[in-house]
């Protein structure tokens, strides 16, 4: 899997998550309080097409996911047909969360 780098930035209300490697680059934007679902993430599964929605980009939904150690972030009007999708690892989550907290 190619390198993932991330960064996040959050005011009183809202944070901005930039997910990116050398060949893409991903903005999700969303209220402080999503963060918060991302815990539940475990329940989901996209076997079961089980999925949370947490932030926006390019104006639609993403829709996050677990398949295996991986989570899925799709982009799209819906969970069913999305637009664009991204796969990082679980591990990545937890960093993303951990630093979420620590800002």
């Amino acid at each position: 899997m190619e390198d993932l780098y991330f960064s996040i930035d959050k005011d009183a209300k809202n944070f901005s998550l930039k997910l990116q490697s050398k060949s893409w680059e991903l903005n999700i934007h969303g209220w402080n309080f999503e963060i918060d679902l991302l815990q539940d993430l475990f329940k989901t599964n996209w076997a079961d097409r089980k999925t949370i929605k947490v932030g926006k980009s390019a104006n639609a939904s993403a829709y996050w996911t677990i398949e295996r150690e991986n989570v899925i972030i799709m982009i799209g009007n819906d969970d069913e047909t999305w637009d664009f999708a991204i796969i990082i690892s679980y591990q990545i989550l937890n960093e993303i969360i951990e630093k979420f907290y620590s800002i």
